[in-house]
């Protein structure tokens, strides 16, 4: 696709650089941009300079498994609204439920966590079934909100803990918690298989 197609009306300079970035990143997930969708990534990234997103950019061709919407390529850059941050930190922490489940302890990095905790703790989190995490959603929008802009050593911050106990799995979140492009492919490489007997095993350690 080339920048031109973008739209309707011609680009500034800025705004073809930026296609161009988008479009090329699209490319390494082996995806054609339209000029529809173009103009929507153009759209929620126009307040970033080019600079910005052509960082964005390679931060997640680093560190991504699939084309990033505008929201993500916002958090790689940086520039996220309290909305945008809560609503990214939640789409983690789901991954995350799904992922390690109650069994294991987690680090998402102090506000996470702390809200996280407030909510009722990692293992209460994992227990809750689909008509409830509407709620737990809307809850945790609202506790990340009030505890955002709260430095980090007055928040109740440590790991979360799951029923094993044990090692902690790092997922930190937001940009200046971020992992290593390394670490995140560490990371999507370990999701555990436990088997039915383990789960029993920790269901009974938990009751007992």
């Amino acid at each position: 696709m080339e920048t031109r197609d973008v739209a309707e009306r011609v680009l500034t300079p800025e705004e073809k650089a930026i296609a161009a970035s988008v479009t090329a990143l699209a490319e390494t997930f082996g995806r054609n941009l339209t000029a529809a969708g173009a103009r929507i990534y153009l759209a929620a990234l126009s307040d970033l300079s080019v600079a910005e997103v052509e960082r964005a950019c390679i931060r997640a061709a680093q560190e991504a498994k699939f084309m990033p919407v505008p929201s993500e390529l916002r958090v790689h850059a940086g520039k996220t609204s309290p909305a945008e941050e809560a609503a990214h930190a939640w789409d983690v922490v789901l991954e995350s439920m799904n992922r390690y489940d109650y069994l294991r302890s987690i680090d998402f990095g102090p506000l996470v966590n702390a809200v996280v905790r407030n909510l009722g703790g990692w293992q209460w989190l994992c227990s809750q079934k689909d008509p409830q995490l509407e709620w737990t959603r809307k809850e945790f929008y609202r506790v990340h909100g009030l505890y955002r802009n709260t430095p980090p050593d007055m928040l109740v911050g440590p790991p979360v803990v799951g029923a094993l106990g044990g090692a902690v799995v790092r997922v930190l979140i937001g940009p200046h918690g971020r992992l290593s492009a390394q670490e995140q492919r560490k990371l999507l490489a370990s999701r555990p298989a436990y088997s039915a007997t383990v789960r029993r095993l920790a269901e009974s350690k938990s009751e007992g």
